[in-house]
C-alpha cells in the first residue's frame, strides 16, 4: 500500500470517528438527558425522605477547637515566678504535670472516650440500636468523628458529622468535656504521685540538714570558727536552684515512667534537660571550689560545711514551695485547656454536595451515551460485513483458468 493510500485510509477512519457522535446525536442526547433527569429526581427525592430512611440524607458537622495551654497557672505559681526562687520552676518547658496535646487528641478518639459519651447521651437509643450494641455505636461514632492536633499552635480540633444536627453538637460537646475531665484526672493522679515523692524528698533533706548542723557544730566545737572567704549568695542560690531543679526533674521522670512504657519525646526531653542540669551543677561546684583553694585546709573544710548547710536549707524552702504548687495542680486549679470555639448546632448541611453529584452523574451519562453510540455503529458495520464481502466478490475480476483452452 502506498503512502497516499495509507494517508487516505487514516482520513477516512478519523472522519468516521468524528462523524459517529454527530450521526447519533439524537440517541446520545436522549440517553444523557435520561441519566441527568433520573439523577436529579433521585437527589430531590432524597431530600424529601426522612433522614434515617434516605439513601442520601443531609449531614451536619459540628466543630469545637480547644487550645492546649503549655504554662502553669495559679496564684502560687505567679508568686513563685516573681520570687527569687523562680529559677527552680524552669523545668523542661512543659507543665509540671499534665496531659500532652497529642495524648488528649488520642484519648478523644479512644474507645473509652466514645463509650463514656455513648452512656452519657444514650446514643444506642438515639441511633435506634439495641441497648447492648455498644461496639456498633462506637463504630458509628468513629465513622463521623475527626480529631486533629495542630502544631505549633497546640490546638485540638474536634469535628463530628451526623444526620441529626442536634446530636452532632451534643457528641462534640460531650467528647470535648470528657477529654478535659480526663485530663484533670490524669493531672491530679500525676500531681499526687509527684507530691508524695516531693514529701519524701523533703523529709530526706530535713534529715540531711540535721546531720549538716551536727557536723558543723562538732567542727566549731573542735576547731572554732574560720572566717575564710565568703561564698557569694548569688552563687549559692544559683547552685541550690539547679539542685532543686534536678530533684524535681528526677521526680518527674520517675512518675512519667509509671504512666508511659514508651520512650516518647516528652521523656527524652526530660532526660536531656536533666543531663544539662547535672553538667551545670558540676561546673558551678568547680567554680565554688576555686574560691577556697587558697585557704587553709581547716578553713576550706569549714567553708564546705557551711556552704552545704546553707544550700540544703534553701533547697528545703524551694522544695516546699514546689510541693505546694503540685498540690494546687492536684486540686484541678491548673487547667491546661482553653475552649476557643464552642460547639454549635449546625444550621446548614456540610454534605452531600448535590450539585456536584448531579454534574458528575450527568457527565458520566454523557460519556456512557457516546460509548453506546460507537458500540451501536460498530455493531451495524459488523452485521453488514457479509453483504459488503459479497459485493466486493462480485466486483473482483476473475483470472482465466489454465485448463480452459
Amino acid at each position: 500500500m502506498t503512502g497516499s493510500k495509507i494517508k487516505g485510509s487514516l482520513k477516512v477512519n478519523l472522519g468516521f470517528l468524528l462523524a459517529v457522535p454527530l450521526k447519533r446525536a439524537r440517541i446520545i442526547g436522549i440517553i444523557a438527558s435520561i441519566c441527568a433527569a433520573a439523577t436529579g429526581l433521585a437527589l430531590v427525592v432524597s431530600t424529601r425522605m426522612p433522614p434515617s430512611k434516605s439513601w442520601l440524607p443531609d449531614r451536619y458537622t459540628a466543630t469545637a477547637s480547644v487550645l492546649v495551654r503549655s504554662e502553669n497557672t495559679g496564684r502560687l505559681f505567679s508568686a513563685l515566678a516573681t520570687s527569687e526562687h523562680a529559677g527552680a520552676l524552669e523545668l523542661s518547658g512543659k507543665p509540671l504535670v499534665g496531659f500532652s496535646g497529642e495524648a488528649a487528641a488520642l484519648f478523644a478518639m479512644s474507645t473509652d472516650s466514645i463509650r463514656a459519651v455513648s452512656e452519657k447521651l444514650k446514643l444506642a437509643k438515639s441511633f435506634g440500636l439495641p441497648a447492648d450494641s455498644e461496639p456498633a455505636v462506637v463504630r458509628k461514632v468513629l465513622d463521623g468523628l475527626q480529631v486533629g492536633f495542630v502544631l505549633p499552635a497546640s490546638v485540638i480540633n474536634i469535628n463530628y458529622t451526623d444526620i441529626d444536627p442536634r446530636r452532632a453538637e451534643q457528641v462534640v460537646r460531650s467528647i470535648m468535656e470528657t477529654m478535659i475531665e480526663r485530663s484533670k484526672i490524669v493531672d491530679a493522679e500525676r500531681a499526687i504521685g509527684i507530691s508524695r515523692l516531693l514529701d519524701t524528698r523533703i523529709v530526706s533533706v530535713q534529715n540531711e540538714i540535721e546531720k549538716s548542723e551536727k557536723s558543723l557544730d562538732a567542727f566549731v566545737a573542735e576547731h572554732g570558727i574560720f572566717p575564710g572567704r565568703t561564698i557569694p549568695r548569688e552563687k549559692a542560690l544559683e547552685l541550690t536552684r539547679k539542685r532543686a531543679n534536678l530533684a524535681l526533674l528526677e521526680l518527674q521522670i520517675e512518675e512519667y515512667k509509671k504512666n508511659s512504657k514508651l520512650e516518647d519525646l516528652i521523656l527524652l526531653s526530660l532526660r536531656d534537660r536533666r543531663n544539662e542540669v547535672v553538667f551545670s551543677i558540676r561546673t558551678l561546684e568547680h567554680d565554688l571550689d576555686q574560691l577556697v583553694d587558697g585557704d587553709s585546709k581547716l578553713a576550706a573544710e569549714y567553708a564546705a560545711l557551711e556552704r552545704e548547710l546553707i544550700e540544703k536549707r534553701m533547697l528545703l524552702e524551694i522544695l516546699g514551695e514546689q510541693a505546694n504548687l503540685v498540690r494546687l495542680n492536684a486540686l484541678g486549679q491548673n487547667t491546661m485547656f482553653y475552649i476557643m470555639n464552642e460547639p454549635q448546632v449546625p444550621e446548614t448541611p456540610s454534605e452531600p454536595n448535590r450539585l456536584k453529584l448531579w454534574l458528575i452523574a450527568s457527565a458520566q451519562g454523557l460519556v456512557f451515551a457516546i460509548l453506546l453510540a460507537y458500540a451501536l455503529e460498530f455493531a451495524i458495520l459488523i452485521a453488514a460485513l457479509p453483504e459488503v464481502a459479497a459485493v466486493l466478490d462480485k466486483r473482483r475480476p476473475r483470472k482465466p483458468r489454465a485448463d480452459i483452452k
